[in-house]
């Protein structure tokens, strides 16, 4: 079974404060021009999105530069970003944490971008210690307030690209899967991407 862990990209949908808007525009349609056509401002930060380690680490790898073995693998779902809760998922090096915390079900919400759990400095080292390779978040940042960053400072200076603002996690719950997480082939710092989740049954999900 494939299960989408992706917000669909619609013109005008919320994005973190100060990003540039979403904004999709009709160029050519079929009735008029033969084609259907549209023009896509989109900031690299936008929707379901990854940060590759440039986007804080300076001279870090931008987002080409991240080997696709990263960014498919083993995933474990952990419904809580307290470091106990991680360390009880026993982590090995290659997997990919999947980290839940429910935010994801106030997406349309304003306080969403406001109010949302972060891992701690203490998590984010384990996650490092632990080998991990990928992590992926139902929150809009891995840091909640503090201008420093220093999560995306911890993982993106270990390597290990951050997504964020996935979304339907629970639909992972009780099974093994796979993520795969396949964005733009861009020298940025990050850039919308498809999650997609691999379990054993067959059939689609979709966020």
């Amino acid at each position: 079974m494939l299960i989408d862990l992706t917000h669909p990209i619609a013109n005008h949908m919320p994005v973190y404060p100060g990003d540039p808007p979403v904004e999709v525009t009709e160029t050519a349609n079929v009735t008029t021009d033969g084609c259907q056509l549209h023009a896509l401002a989109i900031g690299t930060h936008s929707s379901t999105h990854i940060d590759a380690p440039s986007h804080m680490i300076a001279g870090a790898a931008s987002l080409d530069a991240i080997p696709l073995e990263t960014l498919t693998g083993p995933g474990k779902l952990v419904e809580s970003f307290e470091l106990a809760a991680l360390q009880a998922a026993a982590f090995v090096p290659g997997d990919i944490a999947v980290l839940y915390s429910g935010a994801s079900e106030r997406f349309h919400a304003a306080d969403y971008w406001t109010v949302f759990p972060a891992l701690t400095t203490e998590a984010a080292e384990y996650l490092v210690a632990a080998g991990v390779k990928l992590v992926v978040l139902d929150t809009c940042s891995a840091d909640n307030g503090d201008k420093s960053h220093p999560i995306h400072q911890i993982l993106l200076g270990a390597g290990i690209p951050i997504i964020e603002n996935a979304t339907n996690m629970t639909a992972l719950r009780g099974t093994d899967f796979v993520i795969r997480a396949l964005p733009l082939r861009v020298d940025l710092d990050g850039a919308p991407v498809r999650v997609v989740a691999e379990t054993p049954d067959k059939g689609a999900i979709h966020g």
